[in-house]
C-alpha cells in the first residue's frame, strides 16, 4: 500500500495527486505502475467521541509487482498491512464534489452502521475506529463510480 496522511497542509486532492504521481513514476526508481484500483480513504475515529484521529488516502500496488519503489515525496509512504477482513455497502453513482462524497460515506456508513445493529457485528462500526471509503471506475461507466464504504471488523 501507498499512502498519504492527510493534515491541515495536505488535503484530499493534493494526496490524490501526489498518489498519482508515485504511481506514474516519480519514485526512486522511476517505476511506473499501471493504474491501481481502488482508491481508499481510511479514516481512525475515536470511539468514546467520534472525533477524528487520523485520515489517509491510498492506492494499493499490484501483489505481482517485483519491486515496491521508494516514493521521492517525503508525503507519500510506503505501508506493508497483514491480510484484515472489513465489511463493506456498495453504492455507485456520479458525484460531483468532495462535500458531496464525504455526505454519501457518512450516510453509507450510518447505513451500514444499522445493519449490522442486531448482528453479531452489533456495534463493531462504532467501536473499532477504522472506516473505509473506496471509489473505482467501473468498466465502460461513463463517469459513473462504484464506490464502497467499510469497516475493519478483524486486525
Amino acid at each position: 500500500m501507498v499512502e498519504v496522511e492527510l493534515t491541515e497542509n495536505i488535503s484530499y486532492e493534493d494526496a490524490l495527486k501526489e498518489l498519482f504521481r508515485y504511481i506514474r513514476g516519480a519514485n526512486d526508481q522511476q517505476i511506473v505502475y499501471n493504474m491501481t484500483v481502488p482508491v481508499i480513504g481510511t479514516v481512525r475515529v475515536d470511539s468514546d467521541d467520534g472525533n477524528l484521529m487520523e485520515a489517509k488516502v491510498a492506492v494499493a500496488i499490484p501483489s505481482d509487482a517485483e519491486h515496491v519503489a521508494e516514493p521521492t515525496s517525503t508525503w507519500v509512504k510506503v505501508v506493508v498491512y497483514e491480510p484484515y477482513k472489513v465489511i463493506v455497502k456498495s453504492f455507485g453513482g456520479k458525484i460531483e464534489s468532495v462535500e458531496r462524497l464525504d455526505a454519501a460515506y457518512k450516510e453509507k456508513f450510518n447505513e451500514l452502521a444499522r445493519e449490522l445493529d442486531g448482528t453479531h457485528w452489533t456495534g463493531i462500526a462504532r467501536k473499532n475506529g477504522y472506516i473505509f471509503g473506496m471509489e473505482y471506475d467501473m468498466p465502460d461507466s461513463k463517469g459513473l463510480k462504484r464506490h464502497e464504504v467499510g469497516v475493519v471488523v478483524s486486525l
